[in-house]
């Protein structure tokens, strides 16, 4: 998810499923940090495809599980993975979603980045949390990421500055690990937070390219006309050849998250806004 400008083409359901080990893997070790025993509901934001989802629902089988998404494409996706009673997907934006009724466990594996105004966000959505639920997300960090940088480069090139102004990457909106953690702590949670870098080996031609098309290069392609989107990837192609250089058959991609799993203290109790 990202701004007005370049937040509904942000997903493509195919190109984000060519890296479906990679792009999960974070998932799982978020997952594998979260203690909770009895749920009865989960929500996932930023569901995407559906496929982790399934996941959620699968590790607490007595819970109600919803997956919350902006994008028609992903959720159409995610509509396979429904269980009846159990698990359901809801179309709506990150920025105005909201529920009813408090959350024992807020999850989010790759999408709160897409969102402005982290203080205010987290502290929105922590106020969701039940008494002893936990908040739980990942974010990667791409405020030096290597491909942002080669992105930014492209798209100031003035035959198309113009009309990519504002459009597409996150603005740099996630903040370092010990931000979350201060902000959750004065809002009554206990807070295990992290960073970590994960070297991705790739194969293939232009790796990094067709890792880009699944999430931040989509919105700049729809700014575009197709001639002029495929001279911008060629371009980008240049760019991100030389800061992935490959090697031999593989290319190495370095992504930096971060990670916090938020547990709200049995003291605090929630205050879901309706």
């Amino acid at each position: 998810m990202s701004d007005a400008k370049g937040r509904a083409a942000a997903w493509d359901p195919a190109e984000y499923l060519k890296f479906s080990n990679e792009r999960s893997r974070p998932f799982f070790d978020l997952l594998d940090h979260i203690s909770l025993l009895e749920v009865e509901r989960v929500v996932d934001l930023g569901c995407g495809p559906g496929n982790l989802t399934r996941y959620l629902a699968e590790r607490w089988p007595m819970a109600r599980v919803t997956g919350v998404d902006r994008s028609r494409e992903m959720l159409e996706q995610a509509q396979r993975h429904t269980l009846f009673r159990r698990l359901n997907f809801v179309e709506a934006d990150l920025i105005e979603w909201s529920t009813d009724e408090p959350v024992d466990l807020l999850f989010s594996n790759a999408a709160l980045q897409w969102v402005p105004d982290h203080a205010t966000l987290i502290e929105r959505l922590a106020r969701m949390v039940a008494p002893r639920g936990t908040f739980a997300a990942q974010m990667p960090i791409n405020r030096y990421d290597p491909s942002h940088e080669a992105i930014r480069k492209v798209a100031a090139d003035r035959r198309w500055a113009s009309r990519l102004d504002g459009v597409g990457l996150d603005r740099e909106w996630v903040q370092p690990a010990t931000w979350y953690v201060e902000r959750l702590h004065a809002l009554g949670f206990g807070v295990n937070a992290w960073e970590t870098t994960y070297v991705h080996v790739m194969r293939g031609e232009e790796p990094v390219l067709a890792w880009l098309r699944g999430t931040a290069l989509r919105p700049i392609v729809a700014a575009l006309e197709p001639a002029e989107a495929s001279v911008f990837e060629r371009c980008l192609a240049e760019e991100l050849h030389r800061a992935y250089p490959p090697q031999g058959d593989l290319t190495l991609m370095p992504k930096a998250r971060v990670f916090f799993v938020a547990t709200r203290k049995s003291t605090e109790s929630s205050q879901v806004r309706r």
